[in-house]
């Protein structure tokens, strides 16, 4: 594994242990640093893979004037 990935596995994981703790004790600190850490792996994974596209209901399909 490369390094980038394995900062991103490390991330990943820190993510599910806030997730957990969230579950496990329903306090409105856990959700914060949940919620921060699922934005940065968001984050990570656009800035990987590209900007999504996201149709909106002005798109047309191609080939349709």
């Amino acid at each position: 594994m490369s390094a980038d990935s394995d900062g991103f596995v490390g991330l990943v994981s820190r993510m599910r242990v806030a997730q957990k703790h969230w579950f496990r004790y329903k306090d409105l600190k856990s959700l914060e640093q949940a919620k921060q850490l699922e934005r940065e792996v968001d984050r990570w994974i656009d800035r990987e893979t590209g900007p999504r596209a996201k149709p909106t209901l002005f798109d047309r399909p191609e080939g349709v004037e």
